[in-house]
């Protein structure tokens, strides 16, 4: 599925409480839109997901848009709780998932943390290839592509490199 609509049907079925949440998971090289569409949904579900009516009465759901280099220095000054925080929000963007280096308490931590948001809204976006995430720890692939949840490769040349084009084909 082309990545922009698995983006659009994402935020869709988030809208229809009647829908089972499920991931989306944008993988691919760097400069190809993942963290682009991710804020599309992000900001589609702020303007008019994270409300929900219950008996009558509209309450919030809550959600966290957090980069993986922040998650994990946020842990290293202190911040052990930031973990579970990822975990127990109604829903979850976390971008650029192995960006950072990760200690073998933090792989363990987010694997955890994975592992809780199994069946939560959640997005996930990544420069590393499945295989890549796989030899970070084989639990959290497993998750990516569990149930109803969808992995995109986004293989494209870079939003750099086309605009480089666009100007030498102006030129010429």
């Amino acid at each position: 599925m082309a990545p922009l609509r698995a983006a659009a049907e994402f935020g869709r079925d988030m809208a229809d409480s009647k829908t089972e949440p499920r991931w989306l998971s944008l993988i691919g090289n760097s400069g190809t839109g993942k963290t682009h569409l991710a804020r599309g949904i992000w900001r589609a579900w702020t303007d008019k997901g994270q409300f929900y009516v219950k008996h009558g009465v509209e309450l919030v759901k809550h959600g966290l848009f957090k980069k993986f280099s922040k998650l994990c220095n946020e842990m290293r000054g202190g911040a052990f709780s930031v973990f579970q925080s990822c975990a127990d929000t109604d829903f979850l963007v976390l971008d650029d998932l192995g960006s950072e280096y990760a200690t073998e308490y933090s792989q363990r931590q987010l694997a955890s943390m994975l592992d809780q948001r199994l069946g939560k809204w959640t997005v996930i976006t990544s420069n590393l290839s499945m295989s890549d995430i796989s030899d970070i720890d084989v639990r959290i692939a497993d998750r990516m592509i569990r149930g109803d949840n969808e992995v995109i490769e986004l293989n494209c040349e870079t939003y750099a490199m086309r605009n480089k084009d666009e100007q030498t084909n102006r030129s010429e």
